[in-house]
């Protein structure tokens, strides 16, 4: 029986990332088809599933076939949605989900692809380029935010109101035909070459003015070489749910420096699981590990400013000593266990039904059902 792909709705072709969605597809694709060869199985690709472009194309392939007794989604680029999605009507239907999961941390199919694919594709450097330079001006923090959130905004006004703006290097974009939150903000830039290979849109026209975070890689390294602290504003907040890591936090990883998170706590906690260690030395600047275990966002972006205002009444020799003698090391350990998480992602995406046979039945849960529904009708689609 045959196993169906569906990935023309989400990634467009251009995208830096698009080679490695399409590889993980297949990947699991070939996966299905060995475990369950006698049934009709349909990949999805869960990048925007619940989208209407994508509920039309799902029509089309049902259309096709006589029934899908498999349906698996495979999140990527994107957390995984599991509502507003249009599921065949077969009532044995088994849903598998296998990659970015967020609301099972434990879930046997749950990927780091965030972390697999920044290593994969980020650009190689030296140690001695990613070193902290000294200087007279030593940044000592770096902050790169690209789509204004809301708790980048507050991260950014607290930081303005502080005077601590031009103390570092911080970035914010702005919403076409939106304004900010704050009537006080307003685009921040940095300008430097870009490297179109590890830019999210390698084809398009790019404003030397760049307001955005490059994904796949440190930009010019005269800005990443004169600072010290990098701040992640990651996509989401810190929203209580099991966190989708992004490329923003592998970033500081690779580039071995100290960060903190403007972001899910959670990712702290996942990443120390696996040797990688980002609070444990901070109390020196003021914010101690408990303090950074909470939901509550507006403690989060108060603690990065605590932190970013104490780091900024230092000295320029006191925030070098305490790179190259404190924290240098810890970084380079933190890159290699980072390394090794997208390692043994690749082997479990490789070998994903060894040890599990995980799914749902959605289409005999009736509140399953109905949420779905609910979903499909608030993104415009009427059944």
């Amino acid at each position: 029986m045959p196993t169906i792909i569906h990935d023309q709705h989400g990634f467009h072709d251009n995208l830096t990332p698009t080679p490695l969605v399409k590889e993980t597809i297949k990947i699991i694709a070939d996966q299905v088809s060995d475990k369950f060869p006698n049934e009709i199985n349909l990949v999805a690709d869960g990048t925007w599933l619940d989208s209407p472009k994508s509920y039309d194309n799902l029509k089309e392939i049902y259309l096709q076939v006589p029934r899908i007794d498999n349906f698996f989604i495979v999140g990527t680029v994107d957390k995984i949605h599991t509502y507003g999605i249009n599921y065949p009507s077969n009532p044995d239907l088994k849903l598998f989900q296998i990659g970015t999961i967020c609301d099972d941390y434990f879930h046997p199919y749950r990927l780091e692809w965030g972390i697999w694919s920044a290593v994969k594709l980020f650009k190689k450097y030296t140690d001695e380029e990613l070193k902290l330079f000294y200087s007279p001006n030593i940044k000592p923090y770096i902050c790169y935010q690209n789509k204004p959130h809301l708790h980048r905004q507050q991260l950014t006004y607290k930081l303005l109101k502080e005077g601590l703006l031009d103390k570092g290097i911080i970035t914010l974009k702005k919403n076409p035909g939106e304004e900010f939150i704050y009537p006080e903000l307003t685009e921040l830039s940095v300008e430097e070459f870009i490297e179109r290979q590890y830019y999210l849109h390698p084809n398009e026209y790019i404003d030397p003015f760049f307001e955005k975070q490059i994904p796949y890689s440190l930009g010019e390294l005269k800005y990443w070489q004169n600072s010290f602290l990098n701040v992640v504003s990651e996509t989401f907040a810190n929203d209580g749910t099991t966190p989708y890591i992004t490329e923003k936090t592998v970033k500081p990883i690779l580039g071995l420096r100290p960060f903190i998170i403007n972001g899910n706590y959670r990712i702290e906690r996942q990443l120390y699981q696996r040797a990688v260690i980002i609070y444990d030395f901070l109390w020196k600047l003021g914010v101690p590990l408990e303090e950074w275990i909470t939901d509550d966002n507006d403690k989060i972006v108060d603690n990065c400013v605590k932190v970013i205002k104490n780091l900024c009444s230092w000295s320029n020799q006191e925030i070098y000593n305490y790179y190259r003698n404190d924290l240098y090391k810890v970084c380079l350990s933190n890159r290699d266990h980072l390394i090794g998480l997208a390692n043994d992602t690749e082997i479990k995406m490789r070998n994903i039904f060894k040890n599990f046979t995980r799914y749902s039945l959605p289409n005999q849960n009736q509140e399953f059902v109905e949420k779905n529904l609910y979903k499909l009708q608030e993104n415009g689609i009427n059944i």
